[in-house]
């Protein structure tokens, strides 16, 4: 169980790569990007086994429509309980 945290769509390949069906990926800062309807990123998020967040303010902060992204956001503190909740984080940049 595993916590990534995907900062970018650079990364996206190598992430997906070393997700499990017990593992969240969490979108944040220009990885919020990936949670755009129709992408190349979207359709790969979703082939993945993992759950798929967005980080709310980070998708606000780059003028991204919350409500019609691909995935759940998540605020701050929803955050926080995620890394309490997973033993680990892999964070990819």
């Amino acid at each position: 169980m595993i916590l990534h945290t995907l900062a970018n769509s650079t990364s996206l390949d190598a992430c997906l790569c070393a997700v499990d069906k017990d593992d969240t990926i969490l979108l944040l800062g220009d990885g919020v990007y990936c949670a755009l309807p129709a992408s190349e990123a979207e359709q790969m998020l979703r082939g993945s086994a993992a759950k798929v967040l967005v980080l709310n303010s980070d998708a606000l902060a780059a003028g991204l429509d919350v409500e019609g992204l691909a995935f759940p956001t998540t605020d701050m503190a929803g955050f926080v309980a995620l890394s309490e909740y997973y033993p680990r984080q892999l964070a990819w940049y």
